[in-house]
């Protein structure tokens, strides 16, 4: 869907020895025009029956909506799939009846409303958020600390980092967000498909600047972490 009002979005980095120092976006994040959004509404019907899982990646330009998630929502109501949502700030409320969100831990922190100091605050603010947005799932990235699963009544599942060295950790939240859905799309559960979306991003923080992963990369670190123990023999 082409918006010939709006710029796309353009992102500077300004990198010294290695490391970003400063990044200049020039953009427009205003809401979409209603022309606009009802062409991505109707883009979503028209393909909903065609895909196995709906990733709504919001970076907060303007483009996820009210109206948007309301159509996504509405059909997953109507012809479930799984809905994974990489989430912003101040857009918590229009996430609610999706199956799975991944919020950072400030973003965890947002959503919940509280601090989060330690395990029994990670673990009171996560119950809080799957009861809040009605999830199925809640899967919190913690950096350096890992990630941590929450589905309903059952107990909070840590899932240690995996990274060896970080360079850059531009990208890794959204290599989980893409790497899990892709992971549920294929018919895997929730611990099996984060236990593999956290090997992505341990891929991608090895490598400097915006990073994908390889299929074949992907493939030797779950190889490798199933041997040392940091990943299930189911989590194939």
């Amino acid at each position: 869907v082409v918006d010939g009002g709006r710029p796309t979005t353009i992102k500077t980095r300004v990198i010294a020895g290695g490391q970003q120092v400063v990044r200049f976006d020039r953009e427009r994040r205003t809401p979409l025009p209603a022309p606009e959004e009802q062409k991505i509404r109707q883009h979503l019907r028209e393909l909903w029956d065609e895909v196995d899982c709906v990733l709504i990646s919001d970076y907060g330009k303007g483009v996820i909506t009210r109206g948007v998630m309301e159509e996504v929502l509405g059909l997953k109501g109507e012809r479930p799939k799984k809905v994974v949502v990489d989430p912003k700030v101040g857009n918590f409320h229009l996430y609610r009846g999706a199956s799975i969100m991944t919020p950072n831990l400030r973003e965890a922190e947002a959503a919940a409303g509280m601090k989060i100091l330690d395990q029994m605050t990670l673990k009171e603010a996560g119950r809080k958020i799957l009861k809040r947005f009605r999830l199925e799932a809640l899967l919190i990235t913690r950096g350096e600390e890992g990630m941590a699963l929450f589905v309903p009544r059952k107990q909070m599942v840590p899932i240690p980092t995996v990274a060896r060295e970080v360079y850059d950790v531009t990208g890794a939240g959204d290599t989980v967000a893409a790497v899990l859905s892709l992971c549920l799309a294929s018919g895997l559960d929730y611990l099996e498909a984060s236990a593999i979306a956290n090997c992505a991003a341990g891929v991608v923080v090895g490598k400097l600047g915006t990073a994908v992963v390889t299929p074949q990369e992907l493939r030797e670190s779950v190889q490798r972490h199933r041997r040392e123990g940091l990943l299930a023999p189911e989590n194939h």
